[in-house]
């Protein structure tokens, strides 16, 4: 059985990608709904393909944004996100243990231990009695 051929780009061809960088490039592209004048009353949604090009620099011309290419934007924009959410992971985990150490033991405020005489030391009053 023969092997298929890859289509895959070898050697310079190749250019890794910034995934932040892809991330806030397509945060400035604005999203709309329209239309196609050959199709009144069918709505699409996305970019317009001249700022697509603007932006990315990709495909053939400015008139279309080829499916690879917005595949590929939104696989690096994805990556971009996850990035930023392990980032902000690790900086709250980071602060949560800070929090803790500060603490140092001081139970946290819960719905068992917040207000009231519990917070005072004091004895609960009796709804309707007034404050000692």
């Amino acid at each position: 059985m023969k092997r298929p051929q890859s289509r895959t780009p070898k050697g310079p061809a190749r250019t890794a990608v910034d995934p932040a960088d892809i991330l806030e490039r397509l945060a400035r592209l604005r999203i709309q709904t329209w239309s196609y004048t050959f199709e009144p009353g069918v709505r699409h949604i996305g970019p317009m393909a001249q700022e697509f090009a603007e932006v990315f620099g990709l495909g053939g011309d400015a008139r279309r944004i080829r499916l690879n290419d917005a595949i590929g934007i939104a696989f690096a924009a994805i990556r971009g996100l996850h990035a930023m959410l392990e980032e902000n992971e690790a900086r709250l985990t980071a602060l949560r243990a800070e929090l803790e150490a500060l603490r140092g033991g001081v139970p946290r405020p819960g719905p068992g231990n917040m207000g009231g005489a519990g917070r005072r030391g004091g004895k609960k009053r009796a709804p309707g009695a007034p404050p000692t």
